[in-house]
Parts: C-alpha cells; structure tokens; sequence
C-alpha cells in the first residue's frame, strides 16, 4: 500500500475485535467491528469481513481529510497498471467506487471510493452482517446492486481476477490487471513481467 498508494493513513480492520497490544506493525492502525466471534465465519449469515468493511466505511467517514479510500486484498499482485492515469480517470468519471467485476458483481482485489461512495455502501447496506436469517446475496452481488450504474469497471473483459475460478494455465493471465489468490507456480512470471512495471500513485 505505501509503495504503490503513498495513502496518508493506512488501517487495518477487523471485523470483531483484534488487540492492538498485538499488533506487529506499529505504524498500522487496528480499527475493530466489535462483533461477536461466537460462530464460524460464514458469507450467508456470519460475515465478519463484511464487518470490518462497515468498520472501515465509518472510520473513514469520521474524518474528512481524504479523496480516496483504497482497498487492496493482501492475497494479490498488482500488474501492469498506470495508478496516476487510473486514479484521474476516476476523479473525471461519474461514478463513485471504481473496481473489477467479480462472476457479475463487485470483487476485489482493488475497490476506490469517493467520498459520496463511502456514504453509498455504509448507510444504503441491503442485508445485515450477522444474521440468523442466510442473505439471499453474496457480499459481491450486493455491492452490485447498490451501485448499479454508479460503479466504474475498468476492466470490463475480464469477468474475475480471482484465479480460483481459473485453470492456472491459462496464457491470458499475463494480461490481468491484478491477479487475486495467485497460483504458486505463475507469481515469479507475473512480478517480473507485470509488476515491475506498475507505475506507484503520486
């Protein structure tokens, strides 16, 4: 985040509650959802990454010193990208969450939101994070369909950059913007062909 982004806060959240007396990079804010961790992790009803998200909107949208808050998965390389060009390009376009598609609705490893974006997501949420009851809609799907029209995919040809969905032989992964959840035997290619010529935020 600091090689490519130069953010000027960086946080990490968690969605229930991780001790920041444990925290092994200082320079790294803990913000914590708070929510229970008394069942296991489960996307239809048990969401705690989605808490952290809901942690993350509101700890960014009680401070108004920002133009862009940036979520990167830790499990993903970022390739061949101009950040300055893609970044200006979003500032001039409509729509307030820039981000891949992800199997039709909104994925990672990359999503930026303007401000308006950030208020969007945490006060217009269709479904709870913690529920008896299962979302009749993944995370992904739900984002999808409280941006609507007001989400910006650059990358519109890809329908996923999670490699998980992929054979890990596929040729075309050079041409990924990022790769998510990368096959082992294709990192060592993609740093050296991709990533080294990544162009950082200014």
């Amino acid at each position: 985040m600091d090689r490519f982004f130069a953010p000027i806060d960086l946080f990490a959240a968690s969605g229930t509650w991780s001790d920041p007396r444990w925290n092994p990079t200082s320079s790294v804010k803990i913000i914590n959802a708070g929510a229970p961790n008394d069942k296991p992790y489960d996307y239809h009803c048990n969401h705690y990454g989605a808490c952290a998200f809901s942690a993350a909107l509101f700890y960014a949208l009680n401070r108004n010193d920002w133009d862009y808050l940036v979520f990167f998965d830790t499990d993903a390389l970022i390739g061949d990208v101009n950040l300055p060009a893609l970044f200006d390009e979003f500032g001039r376009r409509p729509e307030t969450v820039l981000a891949p598609g992800w199997l039709g609705g909104v994925g990672g490893p990359l999503l930026v939101w303007k401000q308006p974006g950030v208020c969007k997501l945490a006060h217009q949420r269709l479904y709870p994070n913690i529920s008896v009851t299962p979302r009749p809609q993944i995370w992904e799907m739900e984002l999808r369909d409280i941006y609507g029209k007001d989400w910006w995919n650059p990358w519109p040809q890809h329908s996923t950059l999670d490699m998980r969905h992929d054979s890990g032989g596929n040729p075309t992964f050079q041409d990924w913007p990022f790769v998510m959840r990368p096959h082992a035997h294709l990192i060592a290619e993609y740093i050296a062909n991709k990533t080294s010529r990544a162009v950082p935020l200014q």
